[in-house]
């Protein structure tokens, strides 16, 4: 009986224990990218992925208050199916740069992988690249 205790406690840890490794975090704590789009996910479990991986980044984006446009950069992000991002994003040069920079890059690919994956289309025209960040009350503005 008491070795049927133990074999329930360490079946019960070693699931408690799995079913902890495998959340939902984006990137680990060295900022490598974890969550991607599989090649047999639904289209919808790939929406949730971008959308969770784009959270992230925009959180990153918004974690600064803007308040010297001096201190603001802009970065290409997504992925248009005939090529080019789909827009761009301004960032504080107050924040992890290379680490946010890999998230964009990291959701930038899942964005291409999504598009070839369910046959995406789009408008094929080019996004306009903005000119410098502008502060107003206190959010970074992107200047065309």
């Amino acid at each position: 009986m008491k070795k049927q205790g133990i074999k329930i406690f360490l079946l019960a840890t070693f699931l408690i224990g799995s079913t902890m490794s495998c959340t939902s975090e984006s990137v680990n704590t060295d900022c490598t990218p974890t969550s991607v789009i599989g090649d047999k996910t639904s289209k919808d479990e790939d929406n949730a992925v971008l959308t969770q991986l784009f959270k992230e980044i925009e959180s990153l984006s918004n974690s600064k208050t803007c308040d010297n446009a001096g201190q603001w950069l802009f970065t290409p992000i997504g992925a248009k199916a005939c090529g080019g991002p789909s827009g761009y994003i301004a960032y504080s040069s107050q924040i992890d740069v290379a680490c946010f920079l890999k998230k964009v890059e990291h959701y930038t690919a899942q964005t291409k992988k999504y598009n070839t994956k369910h046959g995406i289309i789009s408008d094929c025209m080019i996004s306009p690249s903005p000119k410098n960040v502008s502060c107003e009350n206190g959010k970074p503005v992107l200047v065309y």
